[in-house]
């Protein structure tokens, strides 16, 4: 299940390591128990503590406006980076901002779900990516990036009806929009090509003639 969770300056959740170090959550992304992006405003200690927790693999707990345990968030050791840690003096407060190094880098992530095969349970590996993009960026940079990442031919006439049918298929999640941040998870396989050939045999997109000019 992906979760689209995030706190504000008007319902304050928290984040807390070791049972003790606190901090608000100003903003939040994960999946399932992956953590990808998380934006905090606390006290110093409480905030080298959290980002300690995270870089050595340590669980942290994120709990809603009153009080209750949303998740347990268990990061992997080395996997997450700070990119960004300011002090504001005003309210005494450091704010800080880290993201899962897959979320900044765009890499492969390898995933093993087991599944039924012909009535046999059988370990099924799926490769994914989180794409993170801006406000200010069109919707076709986002498709654009999506499909760098895939095996799949790509032409703009294919473009918007293998993006829809991607996301409809799950294939294709958004998975947090908040203050101008927008993270994707883009699950990469051979079902990409399944949505094109279905598309062709439909005629609901150009063929591959079609679209060259060729009678």
């Amino acid at each position: 299940m992906t979760n689209l969770t995030h706190g504000d300056f008007g319902i304050v959740s928290t984040v807390a390591a070791d049972n003790k170090f606190e901090a608000n959550v100003t903003a939040i992304a994960y999946d399932d128990e992956t953590l990808l992006f998380l934006a905090i405003c606390g006290p110093h200690e409480s905030c080298k503590a959290i980002a300690s927790s995270l870089s050595l693999g340590r669980s942290i707990r994120y709990y809603d406006q009153f009080g209750r345990t949303v998740q347990e968030l268990k990061p992997k050791k080395g996997s997450y980076q700070v990119v960004g840690w300011t002090r504001i003096e005003s309210i005494s407060r450091d704010s800080v901002i880290i993201v899962h190094r897959a979320l900044s880098t765009g890499d492969a992530i390898e995933e093993s779900v087991q599944k039924s095969v012909e009535g046999k349970p059988t370990l099924v590996s799926t490769e994914y990516v989180y794409l993170q993009v801006h406000s200010d960026d069109p919707d076709s940079e986002l498709k654009k990036r999506a499909f760098a990442h895939l095996r799949t031919p790509d032409y703009p006439e294919w473009r918007n009806y293998v993006w829809e049918s991607a996301k409809r298929e799950a294939l294709a999640k958004p998975l947090y929009t908040q203050h101008g941040t927008n993270i994707w998870k883009l699950r990469l396989g051979a079902e990409w090509e399944e949505i094109i050939q279905f598309g062709l045999r439909l005629k609901v997109i150009p063929s591959l003639r079609e679209i060259m000019g060729v009678a």
